[in-house]
């Protein structure tokens, strides 16, 4: 039997994007009875929105980038906000990406083909925030702080803020076979109709 499930597609600023993704995300996973809700964060512009519309109900998990990611030994996620998310009931997790860490390294350095990067462009071509909460919910199966039984909503976007969601069932980056995809929440509109089809 079919059902009919709504899509949402995103358009618009960057900060408006991402509240109208995160009451999605947020709403859905309530009226799905799913606890956990994970999103990037670099600068803590996404997770700043979300603490302040996370419902009582609901587990914040916030992923940012590793240590050194730009500059070694130093983070881009502000410290302060790193303390708050850590005295909260909300889980924090910084880690190497899953689709990149040393081979990504290793690509850059000597050429190449890296195939977890063929994996991660492959997804990117579909949408970069697609790319991005399949790899963060890998990440936080990876360092236990996701159970791979359990289903989620999963958040992505490019670069700052959020455009993408859906719910997923993760699973570690040794085991991407029984990684589940279920729903799609919302995804970045970027067709252009009318004159421009020409």
């Amino acid at each position: 039997m079919l059902e009919n499930y709504n899509i949402y597609y995103s358009s618009g600023e960057k900060e408006e994007v991402t509240r109208q993704t995160l009451t999605l995300a947020f709403s859905t996973a309530v009226k799905e009875k799913i606890r956990n809700v994970l999103i990037p964060s670099t600068t803590g512009f996404s997770a700043n929105i979300a603490l302040l519309e996370v419902p009582d109900e609901i587990t914040l998990i916030v992923v940012t980038h590793s240590h050194g990611y730009i500059n070694n030994g130093e983070s881009e996620f502000p410290k302060t906000l790193r303390d708050n998310l850590i005295a909260s009931r909300h889980k924090l997790l910084t880690a190497t990406h899953a689709f990149k860490g040393l081979e990504g390294y290793l690509q850059k350095k000597y050429g190449g083909i890296s195939l977890s990067q063929a994996f991660a462009d492959g997804l990117r071509v579909v949408s970069p925030g697609l790319k991005v909460l399949i790899e963060i919910s890998v990440m936080a199966c990876d360092g236990g702080i996701l159970s791979v039984n359990d289903w989620i909503v999963s958040c992505g976007g490019p670069h700052r803020g959020l455009d993408t969601a859906a719910i997923i069932r993760p699973t570690t980056s040794h085991h991407m076979q029984h990684f589940r995809f279920a729903r799609l929440i919302c995804f970045p509109d970027t067709y252009i109709g009318g004159e421009n089809n020409a």
